[in-house]
């Protein structure tokens, strides 16, 4: 698979976006560019300025054309929507870049080395006050900011990094339990599911199974989050949480026994 399959920029912040026009190109949809973007933001709920920017330019042609640009998220979320094998081929894609720019920054600082060392915590002080900074533009969960620096995995520094991660951890728990996580969230703290079902502790239970089973069919993982009913429940992937929406609503027979009546 080629590394330049669909171009991948860096904006201002930092942030990997792809053009929706090449994806759009790529995955071959039928549809009219403007048509398939504005309806697809329609119908999983994506938001801008948080999920894509949009904005206006003048083609070759001297005539103004609205432009997407979006998150590597939003981009396989729409890839693998498409359900075909050009779709799948650009998400496996994504996924694949996503991982050769998390490697790049996974190397740790000899800190045996008192000058490496010093430039190291001074940089990390200094992208500290930029994550902290973006949080307060873009009301970004410090969960994920956090997150953005993995590659801190020497045992002496994360030892010494102990205290100040307690409260990030906990602060993270405490969003996956209320379902303010934007990648993980439980069976309950889906907020579209009552459009579906009528709501009880059953069908949370049948739901969260159907959940488990899609997570391990597309190679995720659930995660345990504190609940205040059984100690512990699952939280699942908001792409397998996507995909389940789909299912469901391109399919008005799946689960029918349970649905709430029209």
């Amino acid at each position: 698979m080629s590394n330049d399959l669909i171009p991948i920029n860096t904006d201002s912040n930092g942030q990997q976006t792809v053009n929706a026009r090449n994806l759009h190109e790529f995955i071959e949809n039928k549809d009219h560019f403007t048509t398939w973007i504005t309806d697809r933001i329609k119908q999983y709920d994506f938001v801008e300025n948080q999920d894509f920017v949009s904005f206006s330019e003048n083609s070759e042609k001297g005539r103004p054309k609205q432009e997407y640009h979006i998150t590597i998220d939003m981009a396989k979320e729409l890839s693998m929507v498409e359900r075909n094998e050009k779709g799948k081929q650009a998400r496996q894609y994504f996924i694949k870049m996503e991982n050769i720019a998390k490697s790049k920054t996974l190397a740790v600082p000899n800190f045996s080395n008192p000058a490496e060392a010093a430039r190291a915590w001074a940089l990390e002080y200094e992208e500290k006050q930029k994550a902290l900074a973006m949080v307060e533009r873009k009301n970004i969960a410090l969960e994920e900011i956090i997150e953005t620096r993995t590659w801190i995995q020497d045992k002496k520094v994360a030892t010494s990094m102990a205290t100040a991660s307690v409260a990030v951890r906990e602060n993270g728990k405490l969003k996956d339990q209320l379902g303010e996580s934007k990648t993980w969230k439980t069976a309950k703290a889906i907020p579209w599911l009552s459009d579906f079902f009528e709501l009880s502790k059953a069908i949370y239970k049948i739901v969260g199974m159907r959940l488990s089973k899609i997570s391990k069919s597309l190679g995720y993982n659930t995660k345990k989050v504190p609940d205040t009913d059984y100690g512990t429940i699952n939280a699942y992937h908001i792409e397998v949480i996507n995909h389940f929406k789909c299912k469901l609503t391109e399919d008005p027979n799946m689960m029918r026994e349970y649905r709430r009546a029209a």
